[in-house]
């Protein structure tokens, strides 16, 4: 999937996975996170505060890689 740069433009600085509910940082995305796999039915752009609501109540989780100040699979 193609990260597209005019939703940053409007303040869509996240993209959530739907299925697998990880969160991404789109400022800090590496090849690591996996988004250029990712299947675009499952992908969803949000803003800084929806993006803090999905992982403070609706048991989203930031990515390892590029949002790890939210990663709750820590080890």
């Amino acid at each position: 999937m193609d990260i597209n740069l005019s939703y940053q433009a409007r303040g869509f600085i996240f993209l959530r996975n739907k299925k697998s509910k990880e969160i991404h940082r789109l400022k800090n995305v590496k090849g690591a996170c996996g988004v250029g796999n990712m299947n675009p039915e499952n992908a969803g752009y949000c803003t800084w505060l929806w993006a803090h609501f999905l992982v403070m109540f609706r048991g989203y989780n930031g990515c390892a890689h590029c949002w790890k100040e939210k990663d709750t699979d820590k080890k």
